[in-house]
């Protein structure tokens, strides 16, 4: 069988749709809480409409100034908040299992909160509006694990709430000092301000906020501009949905379909603008301080789903005719959400990277010296510092290069630089390494630090009485004067040995020389001429 084209799955839906949602049998319901009234009402909707429709009250016990309203149709339970008695409360549609789930703190005077509330379906979350503490808060749907979500600006005035599945987001007004409608993620990180009063214009008091059945259009009313606009929050394109000629007060808003209901404090009433027509109708009867509405309706494409597995299909128009629109799982889009996007076009690994494309992400093989999501972190090769001894690394790219101290080398600087390699030591001086260094045991008679000088044995002189000195290798000669002997000179040579005198004369021995005394009768030098 031929897959159905586009035009004919939308015929498709229409004919499943009217066939199956017939109105006596459609869930859609609206919650009104009517806080000068202390009641909140429900009604369902006849022919995808809730004007003509019959409200019935919801009966709770204790109420005293309901303000937001939510519905959970998993339980068929409601979730209110209670401005007066400062609790987030729940119960069944026919007010059985009424309890509170949050008290907040309670102080004295005529303070009202909290305001807007809204439920996270998606992990049993609910969140509220505290305006005397400028908090968001949350808790699971039970009230346990209470916790504050987010901090706001001082008397932000906080108001209204409201969550996205699709997004995961949620989104909230502040109409104090510094008006602002702000979104953040589910669990309140990544917040960013959409629209702020001190940039854009004719944004004065945004109040009421809710989202299409696409949850790509955010709607809210500004009580003092009188208007009700909304964003895109695709393209981020602002546009006045309604703005009221005369005196006006849009506080609720809800969004049908093509429809749109508002509460209104001038008029006490909620209202209905059918769009594209644009008439304005009355929705339920005259009464003070309507304070927020919320619309439950059943947006799920009947009969299944045209989309790819990879969408959630919607309807998002029932009159005149109906259509839907394909919510695509993040990665995915395509009218069908039937094409897998692309993650790497354009491409985001850096340096050469390879960028793989997944579902909704992507990964990257970097190249060697590269790291991280995107391959933009050089990867520091000096960490752990590769280089040793003192010496400094320098990072690269996949390298490193290390300035060494001296006196050693190699890439790391692990390697001491062999100083006695060429031996510097001389006249067979024994070498020795150091760091950067050497020493040099020499052979006697050499001295300095390469033994290269021979020692001078001749200073201080050693020799005597004049005697002439000659160094020598760890030596020293002496050539001594007439009349003295030995290695230093100093032995006077005896004159009188063998004895020189004749004739029995007495020899007196001197410097290279002798006295003969001679005896009677004998003279001359030796005494021999009688």
């Amino acid at each position: 069988m031929d897959r159905p084209t586009m035009s004919q799955l939308w015929m498709i839906a229409v004919f499943i749709s009217a066939q199956v949602c017939k109105p006596s049998y459609c869930t859609d319901k609206m919650f009104i809480t009517k806080a000068a009234h202390a009641v909140i009402v429900m009604a369902e909707a006849i022919d995808y409409s809730f004007v003509n429709t019959s409200f019935i009250e919801i009966p709770l016990k204790g109420v005293e100034f309901p303000i937001g309203v939510e519905f959970d149709p998993r339980s068929e339970r409601i979730y209110w908040t209670d401005a007066k008695l400062h609790t987030v409360n729940r119960a069944a549609l026919d007010g059985s299992s009424q309890e509170v789930i949050v008290q907040l703190q309670t102080i004295s005077g005529d303070h009202y909160y909290p305001y807007g509330i809204a439920l996270n379906l998606d992990d049993d979350k609910v969140y509220w509006i505290d305006q005397y503490r400028d908090v968001i808060g949350i808790a699971n749907l039970d009230g346990t694990s209470k916790r504050d979500l987010l901090t706001t600006d001082y008397n932000s005035n906080l108001i209204a709430i409201v969550y996205s599945t699709f997004r995961r987001k949620i989104f909230w007004t502040n109409r104090g000092q510094f008006p602002k409608i702000e979104m953040a993620n589910a669990d309140g990180t990544e917040r960013v301000t959409l629209l702020d009063g001190d940039v854009d214009s004719n944004f004065t008091h945004p109040t009421g906020i809710c989202l299409d059945a696409t949850e790509q259009i955010l709607y809210w009313t500004d009580t003092t501009e009188n208007t009700i606009e909304h964003l895109d929050l695709d393209d981020r394109q602002r546009a006045t949905s309604l703005k009221f000629v005369s005196d006006g007060h849009p506080f609720g808003i809800a969004k049908y379909f093509e429809d749109i209901y508002f509460s209104d404090h001038l008029y006490n009433g909620v209202y209905a603008i059918d769009f594209p027509a644009g008439n304005v109708a009355l929705v339920d009867m005259r009464v003070s301080f309507v304070a927020e509405i919320h619309i439950y309706a059943d947006t799920s494409c009947p009969g299944g789903n045209f989309c790819a597995s990879t969408g959630t299909c919607v309807i998002n128009r029932r009159q005149p005719d109906v259509t839907f629109r394909c919510i695509c799982d993040e990665g995915y889009n395509g009218n069908n959400c039937e094409s897998n996007i692309n993650d790497c076009d354009p491409e985001l690994c850096m340096n050469g990277g390879i960028c793989t494309d997944g579902i909704n992400s992507f990964t990257c093989d970097c190249v060697a010296g590269y790291t991280d999501s995107t391959c933009s972190t050089d990867i520091d090769d000096c960490d752990p510092d590769p280089c040793m001894n003192g010496a400094t690394c320098t990072d690269g790219i996949n390298s490193f290069t290390c300035d060494c101290v001296a006196g050693y080398t190699d890439s790391t600087c692990s390697t001491d630089i062999n100083n006695c390699d060429p031996d510097p030591c001389m006249n067979g001086g024994t070498c020795t390494d150091g760091i950067n260094s050497f020493t040099c045991d020499c052979v006697a008679g050499y001295t300095d630090s390469t033994c290269s000088s021979d020692i001078n044995n001749c200073d201080p002189d050693p020799c005597m009485n004049g005697g002439i000195c000659t160094d020598g290798i760890n030596a020293f000669t002496c050539d001594c004067v007439a009349g003295y002997t030995d290695s230093t000179c100093f032995t006077d040579i005896d004159d009188c040995d063998p004895d020189p005198c004749m004739n029995g004369a007495t020899c007196t021995d001197g410097i290279n020389s002798f006295t003969c005394d001679c005896v009677a009768g004998y003279t001359d030098s030796t005494c021999s001429s009688g």
